[in-house]
């Protein structure tokens, strides 16, 4: 199953894949609180096989944010606006 990241509310957003061991519901949490609070936050990113980057969100620029991961039909996502 993979796990992913997409900011912003622009149908045509670059997503992000997010590592296999990420805790989605937390990094959920961390990019609300920077939205709320309008500050940043890093979050880790593949950028190539066994390749992991910070990713820098800015919370105070962001309009929406989507965090989730595939897995088996009937599954849900969570938006963050």
């Amino acid at each position: 199953m993979g796990k992913y990241l997409k900011l912003g509310n622009d149908p045509g957003a670059e997503r992000w894949t997010l590592a296999d061991h990420a805790d989605v519901d937390k990094i959920r949490q961390q990019i609300a609180e920077a939205m709320e609070e309008e500050k940043a936050v890093r979050v880790p990113v593949v950028v190539g096989k066994d390749a992991y980057a910070d990713l820098l969100v800015n919370g105070g620029e962001v309009t929406a944010a989507l965090v989730w991961e595939d897995g088996p039909a009937g599954g849900g996502m969570n938006i963050i606006d």
